[in-house]
């Protein structure tokens, strides 16, 4: 059994200053744009007008592709 008194806590905190600069960073090199007034039923809006299909689940069915390799 592990000695739990002996975890560093400190591992598991990161550095938000940095990952957030990094994912500006990111994302002007794909030329995405942070817009805050930008709505969910905006973004849906967006989604659907780029051709992207709700019901191909694009992104779970990738996390899943990942998981089984």
């Amino acid at each position: 059994m592990q000695n739990t008194s002996t975890f560093n806590t400190n591992l598991l905190l990161a550095d938000k200053t940095l990952l957030r600069r990094i994912v500006a960073e990111q994302g002007v090199e794909m030329g995405l744009e942070y817009d805050p007034a930008i709505t969910p039923a905006d973004s849906r809006r967006l989604i659907l007008e780029d051709g992207v299909k709700p019901e191909d689940n694009l992104f779970s069915c990738g996390i899943v592709q990942t998981r089984e390799e």
